[in-house]
C-alpha cells in the first residue's frame, strides 16, 4: 500500500508540472490554466504531507495526524530542509481551497514553482 501511495504523489508532480507548462503556454490570461495549476497543487500537497506521515512510520513515529505537525517532525527528523517553506505549502493549499483570490496568481506560482523545486529534492 505504501508504494502505492507514493507513486501517487509521484504522479502528482508530475501532474503539477505538466500544468505549469500549460499555464506558461496559455498564459496568464487563461483562467482555466490558472486553475488546473492551483488543483494540482493542491492535490500535490496533500500526497506530499501524507509521503511525509508514511516515511515517519516507517521510523516508528506514529502519532502524528495533523499536516503541520508531520512537517514539523519531518524537518526535526531531517526528512526535509526546511519546515517552514512547507508550512508555507500548506497554508497556500489550505488558503486555495478556502479562496482562490487570496493572493495573486503572480505570487501563487511563484510558491508553486518553489513547492515542486523542493519536493523534488526531498523526494
Amino acid at each position: 500500500m505504501g508504494a502505492k501511495k507514493g507513486n501517487k504523489f509521484e504522479k502528482s508532480l508530475v501532474d503539477l508540472k505538466e500544468m505549469l507548462v500549460f499555464f506558461d503556454k496559455a498564459g496568464r490570461g487563461e483562467p482555466a490554466a490558472f486553475f488546473a495549476v492551483v488543483k494540482s497543487f493542491e492535490v500535490a500537497v496533500e500526497y506530499g504531507w501524507k509521503e511525509l506521515k508514511r516515511r515517519l512510520q516507517e521510523k516508528g513515529l506514529e502519532d502524528i495526524y495533523a499536516p503541520k505537525d508531520v512537517i514539523r517532525k519531518a524537518a526535526e527528523v531531517q526528512l526535509i530542509d526546511n519546515a517552514e517553506s512547507w508550512l508555507d505549502y500548506v497554508d497556500a493549499r489550505n488558503g486555495s481551497v478556502h479562496d482562490y483570490y487570496g493572493m495573486t496568481q503572480d505570487e501563487y506560482i511563484t510558491i508553486v514553482r518553489q513547492f515542486l523545486k523542493d519536493a523534488k529534492k526531498t523526494f
